[in-house]
C-alpha cells in the first residue's frame, strides 16, 4: 500500500530507534522515503548501515553524534527523541544515581538534542 505521506529526500535521526516505539517510527519514516539514521547504546541492536553508537545521556557524546550525522549526511531534517530508561524499585531503594541516570537520558538528552 502506498502512503500519501512522503518524506522523500529527508534525513531522519531517530535516537533510541533500536526497539519499541523508536524502531516503529524509524521503520515508518523509512517506509515514507526518508533516509533513516538510528542512534542507540547497544551495538548489537544497531543497523549494519546508518547506525550510530551513542550514550546520549552524556552531552559530549550527544554533541559528537549530531556532529557526525551532519558531517556524514549534511543535515538533519527530522529528529525523533525516543530514548528512555526506566528503573523500577521501591522509593526507599531508589538512589540519587538512579534519579540522575533517568533525568540525563529521559529529559536532558531530549532538550540538548
Amino acid at each position: 500500500m502506498t502512503s500519501a505521506f512522503r518524506l522523500d529526500g529527508k534525513i531522519a535521526l531517530v535516537i533510541g530507534g533500536t526497539s519499541g516505539i523508536g524502531r516503529a517510527i524509524a521503520e515508518g519514516c523509512r517506509g515514507a522515503g526518508a533516509r533513516v539514521l538510528v542512534a542507540g547504546r547497544t551495538p548489537a541492536k544497531l543497523p549494519a548501515t546508518d547506525g550510530y553508537l551513542a550514550a546520549v545521556s552524556d552531552i559530549g557524546q550527544l554533541k559528537k553524534l549530531v556532529g557526525s550525522v551532519i558531517a556524514d549526511h549534511g543535515r538533519i531534517d527530522i529528529l525523533v527523541n525516543s530514548q528512555g530508561i526506566l528503573r523500577l524499585s521501591a522509593a526507599e531503594d531508589f538512589t540519587g544515581e538512579d534519579w540522575d541516570a533517568i533525568m540525563a537520558t529521559n529529559l536532558k538528552s531530549v532538550f540538548f538534542a
